[in-house]
């Protein structure tokens, strides 16, 4: 691994496109580097001390970082840096975030990957969870797939007509939108030539991402945090992280029925519904065609299902509306699948005897009830119809689970894997309450999924097409 690079600007593996500082449009202020996908592993190397600060403020560091594919150099750029992630920010093994600018310039430095839309924000993940590093990702990738094979216009995630307000802007030409996450591993490389571990250099999650126009009042999307009851009581924006609409001084998890009014009526009016489903004061299926879109719901709950998200009742979901009416969901940050399950062991998350995991009673100290068993209980023939439609096209298989999983691992050279290892030895609640050590590697993955499916399929009584 090379000691020296460029602490400048450069673009030797893409094509920089520079904004022009006296034009007053859209590109001002704004540069923007375009890169193909790697064919080989980046390497990620920074110059400067790492963030600590893992408090509320997460206080960022400066830093320069040059990327490599192999050994040819891609870019060079300056950055801030800070720690990333929620429950992860006290891992040993942390993720970051980097905010890209140009050093030649100043400019803010947008960085466009493939076909991923440009951004100045990545982020490079440490999973100290899922060692593998994969699991996030598949699972992301996955997701997307089953919206995907939706029927039309569901399969486009957004609503229709979502795409068809920037039609007088862009003509639409949004495709390759994320609604979640997407990255591929690399490794992490200090300017002094140590190693320092592998990561996965990840999509942020942008607004962008999701069509979403943060000035745009119905343009809501909020994330829950731990937050275990929200389910039981009226909205409150402490359960939750509000990403649109852009709210005036907010910070995660503030109450915002001062400063934010009609997303806090928003909110109120989507959970208040769901209590009354609960409860059993509504019909939920008369109603839900006015609160959510069934299609986004219930693929959501199947892709928990498959991937054995347990993390995914409480927290770690984008519920978003793009008219402030009618929700959907969007499936983030899914390190805690494939097996890995928060206080259970090997054998009690096998998939044979983890049961629906959509479907069990969560009432517990740290949970309330559980929203999406209602769908069970009123949408039970749509899912195994849903479920057999995704068998039946090949969306969900072992094949190509396992497609994706490989799509990952080749990134990994195994010797580095084994560095990694020995620098970040699996340590404190990451084996107590997930098993790492016991549930971290690539068979392991592969044969979760091939009998989660076929748990499924006997439960549901699929046979094949």
């Amino acid at each position: 691994m090379s000691e020296t690079y460029s602490t400048g600007f450069s673009n030797n593996g893409g094509v920089a496109m520079l904004g022009n500082p006296a034009a007053a449009d859209a590109v001002q202020d704004i540069d923007t580097l375009v890169l193909n996908k790697p064919n080989a592993p980046w390497r990620v190397v920074v110059e400067g001390a790492f963030p600590t600060d893992n408090s509320d403020a997460r206080t960022p560091v400066d830093v320069a970082v040059s990327v490599y594919e192999g050994g040819i150099p891609l870019f060079s750029a300056n950055a801030e840096m800070s720690i990333q992630g929620q429950s992860s920010a006290t891992d040993n093994k942390k993720g970051y975030k980097f905010k890209f600018t140009n050093p030649t310039t100043g400019n803010k430095l947008l960085i466009k990957i493939g076909d991923w839309l440009p951004t100045n924000k990545w982020d490079i993940k440490g999973y100290a969870v899922d060692r593998t590093l994969v699991r996030d990702t598949v699972s992301a990738a996955l997701w997307r797939n089953i919206r995907r094979t939706a029927p039309f216009p569901d399969n486009l995630i957004a609503p229709k007509h979502v795409w068809d307000s920037l039609q007088n802007i862009d003509l639409s030409m949004n495709s390759s939108a994320l609604f979640s996450t997407d990255g591929f591993p690399v490794e992490v490389w200090q300017q002094d030539g140590t190693f320092f571990g592998l990561f996965v250099w990840r999509t942020s999650a942008d607004i962008p991402d999701f069509l979403l126009d943060e000035d745009n009042r119905n343009h809501i999307q909020m994330q829950p945090q731990h937050a275990g009851h929200m389910w039981d009581h009226a909205f409150t924006g402490a359960d939750w992280t509000i990403s649109s609409p852009k709210i005036k001084k907010y910070t995660d998890q503030m109450d915002i029925s001062k400063a934010a009014p009609d997303v806090q009526a928003a909110g109120t009016r989507i959970m208040q519904w769901c209590m009354d489903v609960r409860a059993g004061n509504v019909d939920m299926r008369s109603t839900y065609p006015f609160y959510i879109n069934l299609q986004s719901w219930l693929d959501y709950i199947l892709f928990c299902e498959v991937s054995g998200s347990k993390d995914s009742i409480e927290n770690n979901f984008n519920m978003t509306t793009w008219d402030g009416m009618i929700w959907h969901q969007c499936a983030y940050d899914m390190d805690e699948t494939w097996g890995i399950m928060f206080d259970t062991t090997v054998e009690t998350s096998a998939p044979e005897n983890c049961g629906f995991i959509m479907n069990q009673n969560t009432q517990s100290i740290w949970a309330g009830t559980n929203f999406f068993q209602m769908f069970y209980t009123y949408f039970l023939p749509e899912l195994r119809a849903r479920w057999a439609e995704l068998r039946d096209a090949g969306t969900i298989s072992y094949e190509s689970i396992a497609k994706l999983v490989k799509q990952q691992a080749d990134f990994i050279d195994p010797a580095m894997m084994e560095r990694d290892l020995a620098i970040w030895p699996p340590n404190g609640s990451d084996v107590i309450d997930y098993g790492v050590t016991g549930r971290n590697y690539y068979t392991f993955i592969l044969d979760w999924a091939n009998r989660r499916i076929a748990w499924i399929d006997a439960q549901w009584g699929y046979s094949g097409a």
